[in-house]
């Protein structure tokens, strides 16, 4: 009897191995059997200890039945059994247990929880569980709406996890990190981050567990508007497999919110009755297993979908009931859209007061949000997730309540507001040079694929290991910019205050997106007009067709006029000699200037155009101190690759940058030659070897009135703060990329920076926050204007073009009313072969205002 007992308690240790070996590759579907089997077998030799230990990593895996309230209480009564409580291990794994439920149906108690989980751990100096730990605590403070905190948690335990080998803590960590991206508008961004989570569990454990496929079908309805129709179309299928695994394997938490996601699908697609069912299904799993997020989540869909079928007396009930449920989990980040569907519900019925009010109290909710973001990206990026809110109330303000100052105050509350908080704060601080040791391998393999020849496999393996270096830097980052994210918010501009600005023929134009009718926001020494325009998908298409003729260099007068048609003529410009343009959407890449009036010609023949990125920078920018600070004149910086090239579009990711694939600039030198003498004595030039990112940081860049950079550029979608200027390196601690987030920590004193490389002035679009771009990172610095391109500039025309343009600025011109000046030349000296492709893509962005006078 004594063999057959240790024979038994021998094959329940081999059980639990096994069943611990999955878990901890966080593949419960193939522990918990191995769980339960040791469990009873542990019971049957008697030993309480491990038939706990064992139950514990099952009901791991019941409680995704949705028995969430039923093991909550088993555990809880466990956990007073003094086998339990005071063995620190078994103790560990129960509060985990109890931790992961809470963060579901208590967010106070998960708290509480994890904390406890902490301690035990720090006292037994157990490191994975210390690290877990860390990284619950930090999904919880993003549940109460501190982003900061989640974000750097998130990415600490990430690295952590992986360090130890925890490859469950990895995954579970790394898909929670995307799901907040995705929620946070960097949807791009969360799909790399799945894909490595994907990779890492197909390495594992061969399989992909159910919580990846929600968080990239997430990710995929998340998408940039571009690049949506793919996406749903991929989470359609994947959406298809995943409900079939969760409904074949019991787990009816998963199958409850992929019929959420479902749901919003068919919303989409405008499929109301295969929306509600598949609502109706996830509000009964979720209220069954007490899950109050996704019971939330599914009455929130509910509510859109009882608007759109015009029963709004349903959608109210449904709406009220989301919120009590949400705010019953202290959910932050989620309730400003909660609050916001409510209004459109009431304006619905009719109660217009009451959707001002819940408006109000979003955005204020929001305001909550935003000072907890852990960086100005991410900030912007919340911005645009959440535009849609201030672009709803704004038409509440305006086509119901009839208040133009509120409808204006409304929106210049948040467009380009994360890059207005920058602005402000880079004022108040001193620039930050010094590379720390986590920037260190980013120069090395950045070098590595812009100066040496790689395969496609190794490009692939130094984009791969780039990525890792930037998520080790991210929690440095996010402390560095921790003061400026809690800068206390500023009231926009007013209207009253812009009119007395602006001389008796400058009109400011402020354009607002929405689906049924645009508009255009007209301030004057008059006061503000506003006028209704066709909607957006009417204007983008012109837009679209307009930009499609320009690139191709084709006859482009007819859709250059049908835009001019639908976005200037309503406004009556005949007497203004200057328009600030404030753009929204694809406005954002129009060439307002060479849009065609009644009379067949150009705008920019009648008036000076320019752009700015909302009216309180501009209002800023113009009345921030009358004389540059700056004393010396020019700086001019211009460098070209040695080899012929490959590569004849500018518009390039890292991925794209091998040796050897930069076609030369061959007019640069002469750009910056014929620059600097025109802007006299005291003008500074690099150029060719001299012009590297090292020699151009070890110059005085606060003392010049003028930047000139003409280089190629490197843009980043889904990672704005990477777009770059290519220069060479000049030093084993550069690597010739002049990025972005470099740039931000640059303090500049200059009445313009010009940009004379491949569209600096386009890059991602985040909603009202405006487009992240290489000139918004100059303006951030200290600039008071940039000069950017829209498009991948021809080198020949653009050295002419600025010939003209510093002729113009030199003599006394401003900045905007010289570059003006220098497209007409241009057009007057090439006639009929001066394309807008040409000359058209350069605008300046700020105050162009200023003048320079030698």
């Amino acid at each position: 009897m004594l063999v057959a007992s240790s024979a038994a308690a021998q094959e329940a240790q081999d059980l639990l191995r096994k069943a611990d070996a999955f878990a901890n590759q966080g593949n419960w579907f193939k522990a918990a059997p191995l769980f339960a089997e040791s469990e009873a077998a542990f019971r049957r030799v008697g030993d309480t200890r491990n038939a706990l230990y064992a139950k514990f990593g099952r009901l791991h895996r019941d409680v995704e039945s949705g028995a969430y309230r039923a093991v909550h209480d088993e555990v809880s009564n466990d956990l007073a059994n003094p086998v339990v409580s005071l063995d620190p291990l078994l103790k560990i794994r129960a509060l985990a247990l109890l931790g992961n439920i809470d963060l579901n149906i208590d967010t106070r108690a998960g708290i509480e929880d994890w904390h406890e989980v902490l301690d035990i751990a720090t006292s037994i100096s157990d490191a994975k569980w210390q690290n877990r730990a860390r990284g619950e605590l930090g999904l919880l403070a993003g549940v109460n709406g501190d982003l900061g905190a989640a974000a750097l948690a998130l990415q600490q335990c990430i690295a952590k996890a992986e360090s130890l080998g925890d490859v469950a803590g990895q995954l579970h960590f790394s898909i929670w990190l995307a799901n907040g991206m995705a929620l946070s508008g960097r949807a791009d961004g969360a799909m790399r981050i799945l894909d490595r989570a994907t990779a890492l569990a197909e390495k594992s454990w061969h399989d992909i567990p159910l919580d990846l496929y929600t968080a990239r079908v997430r990710a995929l309805t998340s998408l940039p508007d571009d690049q949506l129709p793919k996406g749903r179309e991929a989470a359609r299928a994947i959406l298809r497999t995943a409900l079939d695994k969760a409904r074949s394997s019991g787990i009816v938490v998963a199958e409850g919110t992929l019929l959420i996601q479902a749901g919003q699908l068919e919303l989409d697609a405008g499929n109301t009755a295969e929306a509600e069912a598949s609502l109706s299904r996830a509000l009964e799993i979720s209220q069954k297993a007490n899950l109050p997020r996704e019971e939330a989540d599914a009455l929130m869909k509910l509510s859109v979908l009882h608007r759109r079928m015009k029963q709004p007396t349903k959608a109210l009930v449904s709406i009220d009931r989301a919120i009590r449920v949400l705010q019953r989990v202290e959910e932050a980040y989620d309730l400003p859209r909660f609050v916001a569907e409510k209004a459109a519900v009431e304006i619905d019925l009719g109660n217009v007061q009451q959707a001002d009010a819940l408006y109000d109290r979003a955005s204020s909710l929001i305001e909550g949000l935003l000072v907890n973001a852990p960086s100005s990206l991410v900030k912007s990026s919340m911005i645009g997730s959440l535009s849609e809110i201030y672009v709803a109330h704004f038409r509440l303000a305006w086509n119901r309540l009839h208040d133009a100052a509120k409808a204006f105050q409304i929106i210049e509350n948040v467009r380009g507001r994360s890059l207005y908080d920058s602005i402000r704060y880079a004022r108040l601080t001193k620039p930050t040079d010094r590379k720390s040791p986590e920037e260190l391998p980013i120069v090395h393999l950045q070098r590595s694929l812009l100066h040496q020849e790689l395969t496609a496999q190794q490009t692939r393996r130094v984009l791969a290991q780039l990525d890792t270096a930037y998520d080790r830097l991210m929690p440095l980052e996010y402390g560095r910019a921790r003061k400026e994210m809690t800068i206390l918010r500023r009231a926009p501009v007013s209207v009253a205050a812009l009119s007395r600005i602006l001389g008796p023929n400058e009109t400011l134009v402020e354009y607002v997106f929405d689906k049924q009718a645009c508009y255009a926001l007209q301030i004057t020494q008059s006061g503000l007009k506003i006028h209704t325009l066709p909607g957006r998908t009417e204007i983008g298409k012109a837009a679209k067709a307009l930009m499609m003729a320009i690139r191709g260099q084709s006859d482009h007068k007819v859709s250059a006029a049908a835009l001019y048609q639908m976005i200037l003529k309503p406004l009556a410009l005949q007497g203004a000699s200057s328009v600030v343009v404030i753009p929204d959407g694809s406005l954002h890449l129009v060439p307002m200037g060479a849009l065609v009036d009644e009379q067949g010609a150009y705008v920019e023949s009648r008036m000076t155009v320019s752009a700015a990125p909302s009216a309180t920078i501009y209002y800023m920018l113009r009345t921030t101190g009358a004389q540059s600070l700056a004393t010396r004149p020019f700086l001019g910086v211009a460098f070209s690759p040695s080899a012929t090239g490959q590569s004849t579009s500018a518009r390039r990711e890292l991925a794209d940058l091998r040796a050897g694939s930069l076609r030369p600039l061959q007019f640069g030198r002469e750009e910056i030659g014929e620059a600097a003498k025109a802007m006299g004595a005291g003008s500074v030039t690099l150029d060719g070897a001299a012009a590297s990112e090292s020699a151009l940081k070890s110059q005085p860049l606060g003392e010049f009135k003028v930047l000139h950079l003409a280089a190629h550029g490197v843009s980043s979608e889904s990672e704005p703060d990477r777009a770059a200027l290519v220069l060479s390196p000049g030093s084993e601690s550069e690597d010739g990329l002049w990025q972005a987030r470099e740039i931000r920590k640059t303090r500049l004193k200059a009445d313009v920076v010009v940009l004379s490389a491949c569209e600096t002035g386009s890059g991602r679009l985040q909603g009202q926050e405006g487009v992240m771009n290489l000139a918004r990172a100059f303006l951030t610095a200290g600039a008071r204007s940039t000069v950017a391109s829209l498009w991948s500039v021809d080198d020949r025309s653009t050295a002419t073009l600025m010939e003209y343009f510093y002729t113009h600025l030199a003599g006394g011109a401003t900045v905007a009313a010289a570059l003006r000046q220098a497209k007409l030349d241009f057009i007057d000296n090439y006639g009929e072969k001066a394309k807008p492709y040409l000359w058209a893509g350069f605008e300046v962005i700020g105050d162009g205002t200023r003048k320079l006078k030698r």
